[in-house]
């Protein structure tokens, strides 16, 4: 008969399990989201050669699987590693349309729901879980509400919170904050105090106001990080063509790579390309580009590190980051220059607005 391991004995065991599979979580996550960055921008680069209406819509749904899939990827990373990566920076939008789609499928068919979720969300910075769960709590107390049906509304902004909007809720700090708010048609008297202190463990405040015809609006304020690239270009039209200005590429991935050349190519930019930090800085020298757009996850040398090899020989050289948010976080911000954070997977206009954004410095 085997003998049987003591408890005790058991948590090392356990805690290499996990360290193993935080490894191959992080090496897959790396794998899946150049794959899936290349994906975006190829969707995105053959968008403008589609007669059909119906053709791009299909593209679109390719799009948004593979940004889908990076949050899944990352969903999983946020796992292996015990979710305790404070400084983890995530997009909320995905958790807000899983959300949306229990509910459909949980609530009453009385009960009629609707969504407002803008496309330049900002980012949060913490523990993804807390604001799942948070969301999770309001549509429980929502439904109870709404037993006799009704109407649910999910909404997400963005907002600035001055010194006076600040001084109302101890602790708070002005700001840009992300607001979710969960409102229903029925009122019902004041909130749980679980719903209030699962909004402070995310680091808020919250509010709760009236609504026309008795109903109640909930609204979370949680400190958001900052708008990625993206959004510039969703509030701005993508430029019809560069002038000729000399892009250095640096991205180990030779899918991404190249799907960065074509696309900055048709956009009237010219590129050279470096598949790592040696290269990248010999091309520099011969070249000197008027920008460097530098992956963080080079293999022998980290992208910051290139980046300050190439700013000793330029001075303010400006840079378009790219990699995961949590590995954007960690980029230093050089004084007198310009270095502009861009989130893997990227679209085309959201390249092309960090690449305007560096420029005109």
């Amino acid at each position: 008969m085997a003998k049987e391991i003591p408890a005790v004995a058991e948590q090392p065991l356990r805690a290499g399990r996990m360290d193993a599979f935080a490894a191959l979580a992080g090496g897959l996550a790396h794998e899946l989201n150049n794959l899936l960055a290349g994906m975006v921008m190829v969707v995105d680069l053959l968008q403008g050669s589609c007669a059909r209406q119906r053709d791009r819509d299909v593209l679109i749904a390719i799009e948004e699987s593979a940004r889908r899939g990076v949050e899944l990827v990352k969903q999983v990373l946020w796992l292996a590693r015990g979710v305790e990566d404070e400084t983890a920076l995530f997009q909320p939008k995905y958790l807000l349309h899983d959300v949306q789609r229990m509910a459909r499928a949980l609530f009453p068919a009385s009960v009629s729901i609707a969504s407002e979720f803008p496309p330049d969300l900002g980012l949060l910075r913490g523990d993804p879980f807390l604001v799942y769960r948070l969301l999770l709590d309001l549509c429980l107390e929502a439904r109870s509400r709404l037993a006799a049906g009704g109407e649910l509304l999910l909404a997400a902004r963005n907002a600035e919170v001055d010194e006076i909007a600040a001084a109302r809720h101890p602790g708070a700090a002005p700001g840009p904050y992300l607001v979710l708010e969960v409102a229903t048609s029925a009122g019902g008297g004041s909130y749980p105090d679980a719903v209030a202190a699962g909004v402070e463990a995310c680091g808020g405040f919250s509010e709760v106001t009236a609504r026309t015809a008795g109903g109640q609006a909930f609204s979370a304020y949680l400190p958001a990080v900052h708008r990625p690239a993206e959004a510039a270009a969703a509030a701005s039209p993508m430029a019809e063509s560069a002038a000729g200005e000399l892009v250095l590429i640096v991205e180990e991935d030779t899918g991404v790579r190249l799907a960065m050349a074509g696309v900055l190519e048709k956009h009237g930019y010219s590129t050279i390309a470096a598949a790592d930090g040696a290269e990248a800085v010999a091309l520099f020298a011969r070249s000197s580009p008027a920008v460097a757009v530098l992956a963080s996850d080079l293999r022998y040398l980290d992208g910051p590190g290139v980046l300050r090899a190439l700013r000793r020989l330029s001075e303010g050289i400006p840079a378009v980051a790219t990699g995961s948010p949590s590995q954007l976080a960690a980029w230093p911000q050089d004084a007198g220059s310009t270095t502009i954070a861009l989130a893997k997977p990227f679209t085309v206009a959201g390249l092309l607005a960090a690449l305007r954004q560096a420029l005109a410095g």
